[in-house]
């Protein structure tokens, strides 16, 4: 029904709001008119980003501390090292 570069008008630009939603797309002005226009691509998570999303939550993490002090276990330790290693600083990173 719609694609990139189409000029859309008043009648369908509702339609048209909706079909970018779907697509990957959004509606821009440029010169005067309203058109579709791709998405630019979400750049890749840092490996920071990554790490955040991987460990778990602070209360989790809290209550692994306590377990490992009441049974003498490193499982909080050993978690924190696999995420780690999963997702390694860059080298750059570590020199600063």
């Amino acid at each position: 029904m719609f694609e990139i570069g189409q000029i859309i008008n008043k009648a369908n630009y509702t339609a048209a709001a909706v079909w970018c939603n779907r697509n990957g797309a959004h509606i821009e002005k440029q010169n005067g008119a309203y058109i579709i226009v791709e998405n630019a691509p979400l750049p890749e998570p840092t490996y920071a980003e990554k790490r955040a999303a991987e460990y778990p939550s602070l209360a989790q993490q809290l209550d692994m501390i306590y377990w490992d002090r009441v049974n003498g276990t490193n499982v909080w330790a050993e978690t924190v090292a696999a995420v780690k290693a999963k997702y390694p600083k860059p080298k750059s990173e570590e020199e600063e």
